[in-house]
Parts: structure tokens; C-alpha cells; sequence
């Protein structure tokens, strides 16, 4: 097993990365991608959030939604 200090070694150089999340996102699912946007946009990579279907109307108030 692997630990997750191998992970962050990823992290150290730009990358292009693509978050995706389930059918039909609720806040959790949400919530959780655009986190990361914003975690992974503020330490330099550029970052596109894809969502396979809508998202429910009230979820707009999201920053980057």
C-alpha cells in the first residue's frame, strides 16, 4: 500500500485535470467537485468540471457552478 504523500508529489507540477461526479449531483457530490476546483485552481493546475446531467436549480448559488 501505498501512502499519500506519493499522492501530493503529483500535485507539484500543472497539470490539465477533468472532475466529473454521479447522474443527477446533489450538494454533497457538488459540493465536493467544486472544492476541489478551487483547491487545485489555486495551487496551479487548470481544472474543468463536467457534470454527466443537470444539477438541480437549487445548487446556482455554488461559487464557479
Amino acid at each position: 500500500m501505498q501512502t499519500i504523500s506519493l499522492f501530493y508529489t503529483q500535485l507539484d507540477t500543472p497539470k490539465k485535470v477533468v472532475i466529473t461526479m454521479h447522474q443527477k449531483p446533489d450538494g454533497d457530490a457538488m459540493g465536493s467537485a467544486l472544492g476541489l476546483y478551487h483547491f487545485l485552481v489555486a495551487i496551479g493546475h487548470t481544472v474543468q468540471v463536467i457534470s454527466p446531467t443537470n444539477w438541480a436549480d437549487f445548487l446556482k448559488w455554488m461559487p464557479s457552478i
